[in-house]
């Protein structure tokens, strides 16, 4: 409630931009949708919401959002979508019980960490083809090879996990303050 009344003192596209957030946030977990319970569908909504905070940092920064990249868009609703699966590794026996459907309750424990696993190392590069810097290429690649290795360890541990993916997020933001792609 208080984010509809801030966003309205705001403007009329930050009201627009939380109430679709807070739509697909009702989408995505109240019934009888419920795109949660749907492998794809559950992330690509938590995807979506990511977007669209980047969408309202970029349209604060630049005072509009038609000129948003595309490949960002693209970033987020493809690679984000594929890579954000890792959630679901720590909650494998109880999603598998239940009979929830994620990669790692469809494929198997064992493959469905390669699959999640592998999306990093394409995601990283991706992201660093985007800035076209091919002296990150290898930092990013690295990265996204020390993911894969963190999600197939035998003791998976989703914290490690997090902390790469910060630590990455971080120099990507800091890369991209000190570094600013031509509008």
């Amino acid at each position: 409630f208080l984010a509809v009344i801030y966003s309205t003192a705001i403007n009329h596209v930050t009201l627009f931009l939380i109430l679709l957030y807070m739509g697909n946030y009702f989408l995505y977990s109240a019934p009888p949708l419920r795109f949660k319970r749907i492998p794809f569908f559950s992330k690509l909504f938590l995807s979506l919401n990511s977007l669209m905070l980047v969408i309202l940092g970029y349209y604060f920064v630049t005072g509009f959002t038609s000129l948003f990249p595309v490949e960002v868009i693209l970033f987020f609703v493809v690679g984000y979508t594929a890579a954000v699966n890792f959630i679901d590794l720590k909650d494998y026996e109880g999603d598998r019980e239940a009979g929830i459907k994620t990669i790692p309750t469809i494929l198997g424990l064992r493959k469905g960490k390669l699959v999640i696993g592998s999306f990093f190392p394409i995601l990283y590069t991706v992201a660093i083809l985007y800035l076209k810097n091919n002296l990150l290429i290898p930092v990013a690649a690295g990265a996204g090879i020390l993911q894969f290795l963190l999600i197939n360890r035998r003791n998976y541990d989703e914290r490690l996990v997090f902390v790469v993916y910060l630590l990455s997020l971080l120099f990507f933001i800091i890369y991209l303050l000190t570094h600013p792609l031509p509008m």
